[in-house]
């Protein structure tokens, strides 16, 4: 599983707990083809904000709130907006926690 997320372990602990918590099991596809692009848009941002997000833990999270609400709209994920502020405040909390 780790290979599929470029052996990120943080980003299969969040497909299992979406997996579990939304019922995402028939949407597997599409929710880790979701989180993949999660991943590179915060991995990213990491690498170029990484100082500004330790002062600043709240910026992170909004930048990720960004491609978190991307499930929904580009992957056609039926996720409401308190299961994708979850789901972030977890993708959050695997980065600076």
């Amino acid at each position: 599983m780790a290979l599929k997320f470029d052996g990120d372990a943080k980003f299969v602990r969040i497909f299992k707990l979406g997996v579990k918590e939304y019922g995402l099991q028939n949407k597997r596809t599409e929710f880790m083809e979701g989180l993949n692009q999660i991943k590179f848009n915060n991995d990213h941002f990491m690498l170029n904000q990484g100082q500004a997000v330790q002062s600043n833990p709240i910026y992170f999270e909004n930048e990720s709130l960004r491609s978190v609400a991307k499930l929904k709209s580009d992957f056609g994920l039926l996720l409401d907006n308190t299961a994708l502020k979850r789901l972030n405040q977890a993708i959050v909390g695997e980065y600076v926690g």
